[in-house]
């Protein structure tokens, strides 16, 4: 019979005084990070990627601090004249035919002009009197049985022959600037166009008239879902248009009013086949939504770009210097407060979720919709 000789298990008396053993005895947390770092040491593809990632940072490093000593400054000195002019251009440039046309309304000398497209020649140069500045591209197509040029600017909404530059019918207003591209409905007969400052407004207006038609061919108008930038969108019967607001608004395009027959879920279909996403969306506009976004906007640009020194175009100097406070609050405007609004809306939309009974309410909404959709069929 043999016995099996099992080795006592030796123990370390607890040391008195209350201090640690001294010895070749370490933590977990000690063993953990040696054997990370003999890995990470012996990893080819981990060292290769570290030498080449600081090779690049210091590469970029170097690059600017030589750039630096290199560049030069200069001081533009604009006259108002000068700016004028520049503001002129920043309309669209539409060509037509062997034609291009250039629109030049702005609160200085004021035109519209067409160029030969081959070799840049006047064909026709109109001095637009009013000096109402517009970034709007103009509408050119045949429309109530005439080629028409319809453009918005100058304070007023005018039509002309764009072969001759004649004008064939106008109308005054509605405001004094225009963004927004006029467009056609067909099945309407109607021509939309809104202002966009110092008041938006919609006009439709029929497009057989000639001379001043302000007082007789202005079908419909509306102020609700004027747009101040975004171009309107016919789409069949309607008219698609979103306000200043972002409230997306769904007309008749022939009388301007809202569809009594159409659901929420329609207007959203029909935005959708135009490639929309409305932030908020109400027939007809009955209810307004402000986007506190704009408010935050305007109100973190002028504290940042006064606490850190901004210096502001004058007509003088056109581009002046900004100290390198400046700069990093633009870099905070464009970088940093969008970084904190992300993490922000993170947090909030994680503990926003559709579960449970609220998940089931919606369900059964939207069953309850898609069956009065149905019975109306």
């Amino acid at each position: 019979m043999s016995t099996i000789e099992q080795n006592p298990v030796r123990t370390t008396p607890a040391p008195t005084g209350g201090r640690a053993p001294s010895g070749p005895t370490r933590t977990a947390w000690a063993i953990v990070a040696r054997r990370e770092i003999l890995a990470k040491i012996f990893d080819k593809s981990f060292l290769v990627g570290t030498v080449l990632t600081v090779a690049v940072i210091a590469g970029f490093m170097v690059v600017s601090a030589f750039m630096e000593d290199r560049t030069k400054t200069y001081d533009l000195v604009a006259s108002g004249a000068d700016v004028s002019f520049a503001r002129t251009l920043a309309s669209e440039v539409t060509a037509v035919d062997d034609k291009v046309i250039v629109d030049g309304d702005s609160k200085g000398d004021s035109f519209l002009i067409a160029l030969r497209r081959e070799d840049g020649k006047t064909l026709w140069r109109i001095r637009r009197e009013n000096k109402g500045i517009s970034y709007s591209a103009p509408l050119i197509r045949k429309i109530a049985g005439r080629h028409q040029l319809i453009q918005c600017g100058d304070r007023c909404v005018t039509s002309f022959d764009p072969d001759t530059g004649q004008v064939i019918w106008k109308v005054d207003g509605p405001s004094q600037e225009f963004v927004a591209t006029p467009v056609y409905s067909e099945t309407a007969g109607l021509v939309f166009v809104s202002s966009s400052w110092p008041k938006q407004v919609l006009l439709a207006i029929r497009p057989d008239g000639d001379g001043d038609v302000t007082e007789t061919h202005v079908a419909w108008s509306d102020t609700k879902g004027a747009p101040y930038v975004p171009s309107m969108i016919v789409a069949g019967d309607f008219l698609l248009t979103i306000n200043n607001s972002g409230v997306a608004f769904c007309y008749e395009a022939a009388t301007g009013k809202a569809p009594q027959d159409l659901l929420e879920d329609d207007y959203l279909e029909i935005l959708d086949g135009q490639a929309l996403e409305p932030r908020l969306l109400y027939p007809n506009g009955y209810k307004r939504v402000n986007r506190f976004a704009f408010v935050i906007q305007g109100i973190l640009t002028a504290i940042v770009f006064t606490a850190t020194g901004y210096v502001n175009p004058t007509e003088g100097v056109l581009f002046p210097v900004q100290p390198v406070s400046a700069l990093f609050g633009l870099r905070l405007l464009t970088g940093g407060f969008t970084a904190l609004a992300l993490v922000a809306a993170f947090v909030l939309l994680g503990g926003y979720r559709l579960h449970g009974a609220r998940a089931e309410r919606v369900r059964a909404e939207a069953a309850a919709l898609q069956a009065r959709k149905r019975e109306a069929l």
